[in-house]
């Protein structure tokens, strides 16, 4: 009983060393990619982030992003960008596979809290000059008064700051069905929530990109798309109405 118990414990702690490593070694690869992302991108903007972290469930993420570009005045943060894989042991395999040119079979990247001020210049309170406005701006605010296009400024008139969204991109090959699918959810706080799966139609089993891009063909084998309004729609109407001079009722009448 005693060795028992020995052999039991041993292996525990074995197996505590391996994910300790395997868990080492992806925060000290994944710090190493992000500084020369950083390093990389300082011509362009600068990035800041809190700290490295490697989740045992298999994901592995940057947390408190801070994103400053230099041909803009403006900011973005993320509270989080994560890489997401099946389980951790698929996550150490996910960086030779895509070395050696192969495709994981499953693989998803998620952002946390994605905060996009509308006060700054990425997207902007100023309305689009004439030269850069199109024909179809104006569907934007159709019967919304004397506003043309919707934007930063109307956004904030709708009691809008800033866009703060939550959203998860994936893919799954599914060999069973020979389909490749594509997953999204996205939520925009109080504004919408989007989630789409879409399926592709693969003649046959792909293991790497110049497979899948030799076996995938524009057959849709899948769609499904579902938008929830979380607000949007209310704020509007309620802006397009005053600024129309009606009721809300009837303006969404007209």
């Amino acid at each position: 009983m005693r060795k028992l118990k020995t052999i039991a414990v041993t292996i525990f702690v074995v197996l505590v060393l391996i994910a300790g490593g395997i868990g080492g070694y992806l925060w000290y690869s994944t710090k190493q990619q992000v500084d020369q992302i950083v390093t990389m991108a300082k011509p362009f903007a600068e990035i800041s982030y809190g700290g490295i972290e490697v989740s045992p469930a298999g994901s592995v993420g940057v947390n408190k992003l801070k994103i400053m570009p230099n041909f803009v005045n403006d900011s973005v943060a993320i509270g989080a960008i994560r890489l997401n894989a099946p389980n951790i042991l698929a996550l150490l395999n996910v960086r030779r596979q895509l070395g050696n040119g192969q495709l994981p079979e499953t693989l998803s990247l998620s952002l946390d809290r994605l905060e996009i001020p509308l006060d700054g210049g990425l997207l902007g309170t100023h309305s689009k000059k004439d030269a850069q406005r199109t024909p179809f701006d104006d569907l934007d605010a159709l019967g919304c008064g004397s506003i043309n296009s919707l934007g930063g400024t109307e956004w904030q008139e709708m009691g809008y700051h800033n866009f703060v969204t939550d959203m998860k991109i994936g893919y799954r090959l599914n060999p069973a069905r020979n389909a490749l699918e594509f997953q999204m959810d996205s939520n925009t706080r109080d504004w919408a929530t989007l989630n789409m799966d879409i399926g592709f139609a693969i003649s046959a089993p792909a293991s790497s990109m110049i497979e899948l891009a030799t076996s995938l063909t524009p057959k849709l084998a899948k769609l499904n798309v579902a938008i929830h309004d979380d607000g949007f729609n209310q704020r509007r109407n309620k802006y397009c109405a005053a600024k129309a001079g009606k009721a809300v009722d009837a303006y969404i009448a007209d």
